[in-house]
């Protein structure tokens, strides 16, 4: 492998012989997480506590991305509580990192 290459980070299952591409990298995975969280909304607590949480985590991880993703976080963060598709999701988390491989499949069978 090349000193420069990155690792990508996959989903794999239990008796399964593949594994879905996630992200190009560690970086680009903590960002996904970080969309996917603001798009499950927790329907036990009210918009302010689950908000407020949501910037609490993005304080702990920006040491951990690049400005361009905490600048998309702290955007929808801030703006009103939305429950958007999976698909919504799949394409900023697209549009924003650039990523073509999400949830391409890979033969890893023995």
């Amino acid at each position: 492998m090349k000193n420069d290459a990155s690792l990508p980070i996959v989903l794999m299952f239990h008796d399964s012989d593949y594994a879905l591409v996630v992200a190009d990298n560690l970086e680009d995975f903590i960002f996904y997480k970080m969309l996917m969280a603001a798009f499950k909304v927790d329907d036990e607590c009210d918009d302010e506590t689950f908000k407020a949480e949501l910037q609490r985590v993005l304080s702990t991880h920006k040491k951990y991305l690049k400005k361009e993703y905490v600048k998309v976080l702290e955007q929808l963060y801030d703006g009103p509580i939305a429950k958007l598709s999976d698909c919504d999701l799949e394409k900023l988390y697209i549009k924003e990192t650039a990523f073509t491989r999400f949830n391409e499949e890979l033969y890893c069978g023995i």
